[in-house]
């Protein structure tokens, strides 16, 4: 356990199946994500996730409020998901195609709602949006830009709100997980790569010049797990293949005995080992170490902030 906890009494999170904790289940009528083999909350892994174990490990006596929701995008006006996309999976499948899940910008004005006439210690919370691949999973005309620009509209919802500590988390390299890798192209790869660098570029061009109490951290989390895909058996995994197939068969299919030395879940979803090192590399960066420093394999990693807005007023 780290001693040194980060001075947060409230974390919250916008996003989706990355970081939801179980509000897509609730609202999908407990059919999505299946449970078992998902987490009993309905988290969209076998364990905790990171907000969950960020909370728990990295922060003393703090609360975590999760809004974040399976299959969401950042804006629902702009792109709706459903849980439904599966079709294969038995299990109340109409009621999973008729759950439209709200968006990051919809989630944010839920939040604000249920602020009202509370008293928040800005200076104490600390914001996360981490969203991105359902625009291009819903709707594949969708640019980089559009989604980029539509993280900023959400971005500006939260700082015009009164936040002053905010970190945007970038997409991870979705062409290296089970779902995608397999593809004999590299449209997966460049759409999110392309993704990341127009978000670094927006947040320098909208904030760089802001003298305010506003703290503005961009984590980059695809050159942090293309290190760990790189190097699994270092972290202690044995492959990269998922534990569970749910694509195939009407029913989930358990293919491995320990998930825990594996890092995905199912096609999509990080398993909570993985969770666990994001949770750590994401205090590591706000802590100021820069990054994680494992000395069990020897190796220094490079930094994984891509971006460190600290703009305070002069």
């Amino acid at each position: 356990m780290i001693q040194d906890y980060l001075n947060y009494t409230t974390i919250v999170t916008f996003g989706d199946s990355l970081s939801d904790t179980g509000n897509g289940y609730r609202i999908s009528y407990h059919t999505w994500p299946p449970v078992p083999p998902f987490n009993s909350n309905g988290a969209y892994s076998n364990g905790l996730i990171w907000n969950q174990i960020f909370t728990q490990n990295y922060l003393y006596q703090a609360t975590l409020q999760d809004f974040s929701y399976g299959c969401a995008t950042t804006d629902s006006l702009l792109v709706q998901g459903t849980m439904g996309y599966n079709t294969n999976l038995n299990g109340n499948y109409s009621i999973r195609n008729s759950t439209k899940p709200p968006g990051v910008r919809q989630q944010i004005n839920d939040y604000i709602n249920s602020t009202m006439n509370k008293t928040i210690d800005f200076d104490r919370t600390l914001y996360v949006i981490w969203i991105g691949i359902n625009n291009y999973y819903y709707d594949p005309s969708l640019t980089p830009l559009q989604t980029v620009e539509s993280i900023i509209e959400c971005s500006n919802q939260l700082i015009f709100f009164g936040t002053r500590n905010l970190v945007i988390i970038n997409e991870p390299p979705f062409d290296r997980f089970p779902a995608y890798r397999n593809e004999t192209t590299n449209t997966t790869k460049i759409l999110y790569q392309m993704h990341n660098q127009i978000l670094a570029e927006k947040l320098n061009e909208t904030y760089f010049s802001l003298h305010t109490r506003l703290n503005i951290h961009l984590l980059d989390i695809y050159t942090f797990i293309s290190t760990i895909l790189d190097n699994y058996t270092a972290y202690g995994f044995e492959n990269l293949d998922n534990c569970w197939d749910t694509e195939s068969s009407s029913t989930v299919i358990i293919k491995c005995q320990n998930i825990t030395r594996r890092l995905f879940a199912d096609e999509f979803h990080p398993t909570s080992a993985l969770h666990t090192l994001i949770a750590k590399e994401f205090y590591l960066s706000l802590e100021g170490g820069g990054g994680s420093n494992s000395t069990s394999i020897g190796t220094r990693f490079i930094s994984h902030f891509v971006l460190i807005l600290s703009l305070f007023s002069y």
